[in-house]
């Protein structure tokens, strides 16, 4: 069983309900008395719709390097965030923004001020027109502009896009992304739980949470393949993402339908 708090269960529980609720084409909410089922079915979250059904999830992570995969990307999302809003207010179009984090900053005040910095760099290539900026060897830049983030971002892409589109951050990356294996993560913890439920696994809807690195869209395929070809008995299978600017909710099994394997929320 993998604890949550109080407050770690009713967001998780708010990511979880509007993507199973719309599976079963019902809304499902955590109940007042969540505590009280959840002992009572020994399981670690419960979601009730109006006309009586209950869900009961058991909670897993996958193993995990916390600050390399869990930290560094939550903090990235964090500075998108920031500069997402600053692009919003400024009206800006016609572009889309790819950063490279090295990994990013951790302080709140920094995290303001290098968002402040990568806007009003944004803006001033969009007023020049020099667009595709692709990376820190543009002598007439280092010293005024790149050197003092050189320690957090490590690329920029800047690209053209429809005149009438709102600019926005496309995707961040960070230093751990390409070595970790979704893949085996998922199998891990599905066989562990497998083990440890046995056929009493018939009731319950595993909820994966990828707590330390969010599971990627690219990633989902192979993800509904694990959980299609692992022995287990549970009634279904979810996979979890609770990150600032990344939060969603994907049946793994059984298989969704392909226009239907992510709840994204909407777009601000």
């Amino acid at each position: 069983m993998a604890d949550l708090t109080a407050v770690e269960k009713e967001i998780v529980a708010g990511i979880v309900a509007p993507a199973f609720g719309a599976h079963r084409g019902k809304v499902f909410t955590l109940p007042a008395d969540h505590e009280d089922l959840e002992r009572e079915l020994r399981c670690d979250l419960v979601l009730r719709a109006e006309d009586g059904e209950v869900a009961q999830f058991e909670h897993t992570r996958p193993a995990g390097e916390t600050m390399a995969e869990r930290a560094h990307p939550n903090q990235a999302a964090q500075v998108d965030y920031l500069i997402q809003q600053r692009l919003n207010a400024s009206g800006t179009r016609g572009a889309v923004i790819l950063l490279g984090w090295n990994p990013p900053p951790a302080k709140k005040a920094d995290q303001e001020w290098i968002a402040d910095w990568v806007c009003s760099l944004i803006l001033t290539k969009l007023r020049r027109a020099r667009l595709n900026y692709f990376a820190f060897d543009l002598v007439d830049d280092w010293e005024t502009r790149l050197q003092p983030v050189a320690k957090w971002l490590s690329r920029i892409v800047i690209a053209p896009a429809p005149p009438d589109t709102r600019a926005g951050i496309i995707g961040s990356t960070g230093r751990m992304g390409h070595l970790i294996d979704d893949g085996a993560r998922l199998r891990e913890a599905l066989e562990k739980k497998a083990n440890h439920y046995g056929p009493s696994a018939a009731d319950v809807i595993l909820l994966v949470d990828f707590d330390t690195f969010p599971l990627q869209l690219l990633d989902v395929p192979e993800a509904v393949e694990v959980a299609t070809s692992t022995p287990h008995r549970f009634k279904e299978v979810w996979a979890l993402n609770n990150f600032t600017g990344n939060q969603l909710c994907i049946r793994l099994w059984p298989a969704p339908m392909p226009s239907a394997q992510v709840q994204e929320p909407a777009s601000e």
